[in-house]
């Protein structure tokens, strides 16, 4: 087994945890003795967390030929703890009854999304210190910094979601944050890991 393989099991396990935390948050919410008001921002948020989620295991493909260090073993488990605790965050909890999804979404927005800005900059900070390493599997310095510039429109976006309690501002970026992972999630699809 590569330090890779390794590696990659373990932020798997993560993720799995993360992934089924979201979908039985779904599955809670979807009983009618739990939820009496549903709310399009919770469910687009969830989207969202599961399209990061699955965005941050296709691209550690780009890490597989890396020489692993500790910190490098850190820099890329910290974006999946991230994702963890932000799925914990705005799952519906397993003890609730009569939950209003909208109070719900916008009483946890503060630290959920405080929690995707964790998961963006630890995410590029990790592309950046291994910049080298991903200039020789990626060959495309556009696509690098394409990967960076999108980093950036997510702190800010991620920071604005985090302070602001306007739905339409809720609406406006998490719809284009979903347009966003679908354009990079096709783009990813014509360059399938070797």
């Amino acid at each position: 087994m590569s330090q890779f393989e390794f590696i990659l099991i373990i932020i798997s396990i993560v993720a799995g945890f993360a992934i089924s935390e979201m979908l039985a948050g779904i599955g809670r919410s979807l009983r009618k003795s739990v939820v009496y008001r549903h709310s399009g921002l919770h469910y687009l948020a969830v989207l969202v967390l599961l399209f990061l989620a699955t965005r941050y295991i296709w691209t550690l493909w780009d890490y597989r030929s890396l020489q692993w260090v500790f910190w490098n073993f850190l820099l890329l488990l910290l974006p999946v703890f991230a994702i963890a605790l932000a799925a914990r965050v705005i799952s519906v909890p397993a003890n609730s009854f009569s939950v209003d999804l909208e109070d719900h979404y916008f009483a946890n927005a503060g630290a959920f999304y405080s929690l995707l800005i964790v998961l963006n900059a630890s995410w590029a900070l990790s592309d950046f210190v291994n910049l080298t390493h991903l200039r020789e599997v990626i060959a495309s310095d556009s696509f690098i910094l394409v990967r960076f510039g999108a980093a950036a429109v997510g702190l800010v976006q991620f920071s604005w979601l985090a302070y602001t309690r306007r739905p339409s501002h809720h609406w406006a970026l998490l719809i284009m944050t979903v347009a966003y992972l679908l354009y990079a999630s096709f783009q990813s699809l014509t360059t399938l890991p070797e």
